[in-house]
C-alpha cells in the first residue's frame, strides 16, 4: 500500500484538530487554539510512528490522555476530558464507516472529503443531542475562581453568562467581571476597557493580576474587570464570566 506522506500528515493534522475542537465545544472547555494545534501536531506524529512501527494498541489511551493534557491543561477534569475525547473519536470512526458503506466505500479504502465532513457533522450532532438527553449540562452554571494577590488569594464564585464573551486582546481569554468590593482588593494599576452595549459604548475599569485559577486551570497575566451592574444569582455569585473559559 502506497502512502503519500504530505497527504497523510495533512489529513491527520486536520482530523486531530477538529476532534479536539469538537471535544472542547461539547464539554465547554477553554478553547486555546495554539494548544489545540500543538496537541493535533503531537497526535499526527504519533499516528505516523504508529503506521510505521505498528505499536501495541494499548498505547492509544495514554497518547489520548497526553493530547488532552496538551490541549486543555492539567485540570481535575482530566478523566472527563479523556472520556469525552474518546467518545468524539469513536463517534467519528463509526460515522465514517457508516456513511462510507452507504456511499459504497468499503473497509481498507480511502473515504472522500465529503464522507469525512458529513461524519464530523453527524458525530457532533449525535454527541450534542446525547448529552442533552441524558440531562448533562454542556455548560456549568458557575465557575470556582481563585484570584492570587500579594497577601492572600481571593475566592470568587462566578456565574457563567452564555451571552457574554468579552476577551482579553493580549491572550484571547475571556474576562472575569467581579463586584466593586472584590475589585478594590486586587493588586495592580487600574486600566480601562471599552465594551459595546445596547446603551452604547461603556468604559469599564480593569486590573491585570499575575495569576488566576479557574476550575483548577491556571492563567497567568489574567485580566479582571469591574462589573458596574449588580450580579444577581441564586448561588450567591460575586463574579460573571463567559462560557468559553
Amino acid at each position: 500500500m502506497r502512502i503519500y506522506l504530505d497527504l497523510f500528515l495533512l489529513l491527520n493534522g486536520i482530523t486531530q484538530y477538529l476532534l479536539l475542537l469538537i471535544t472542547a465545544k461539547i464539554g465547554s472547555l477553554p478553547i486555546r487554539r495554539l494548544r489545540i494545534l500543538l496537541a493535533a501536531a503531537a497526535g499526527t506524529i504519533f499516528a505516523l510512528l504508529y503506521t510505521i512501527y505498528q505499536f501495541t494498541p494499548l498505547l492509544i489511551f495514554p497518547i489520548c490522555a497526553l493530547l488532552c493534557l496538551i490541549a486543555f491543561g492539567i485540570t481535575r477534569r482530566i478523566l472527563h476530558n479523556l472520556v469525552l475525547f474518546s467518545a468524539v473519536s469513536f463517534a467519528l470512526c463509526g460515522g465514517v464507516l457508516a456513511i462510507g458503506r452507504a456511499s459504497g466505500v468499503g473497509l481498507g479504502k480511502t473515504a472522500s472529503p465529503v464522507v469525512f465532513i458529513t461524519a464530523f457533522l453527524a458525530a457532533y450532532a449525535f454527541l450534542r443531542i446525547g448529552f442533552r438527553k441524558k440531562g448533562m449540562r454542556t455548560t456549568a452554571s458557575t465557575r470556582r475562581c481563585t484570584l492570587y494577590t500579594d497577601t492572600e488569594p481571593i475566592k470568587v464564585k462566578a456565574l457563567v453568562d452564555s451571552g457574554m464573551d468579552i476577551f482579553d486582546s493580549q491572550n484571547g481569554i475571556s474576562l472575569l467581571f467581579v463586584s466593586n468590593a472584590i475589585f478594590e482588593k486586587l493588586p495592580g494599576k487600574d486600566g480601562t476597557l471599552e465594551v459595546k452595549t445596547v446603551g452604547g459604548i461603556q468604559k469599564l475599569r480593569t486590573k491585570r493580576i499575575p495569576l488566576a485559577e479557574i476550575e483548577a486551570t491556571r492563567y497567568k497575566n489574567f485580566l479582571v474587570g469591574e462589573s458596574k451592574a449588580a450580579i444577581m444569582a441564586a448561588e450567591d455569585c460575586e463574579g460573571l464570566i463567559g462560557v468559553s473559559i
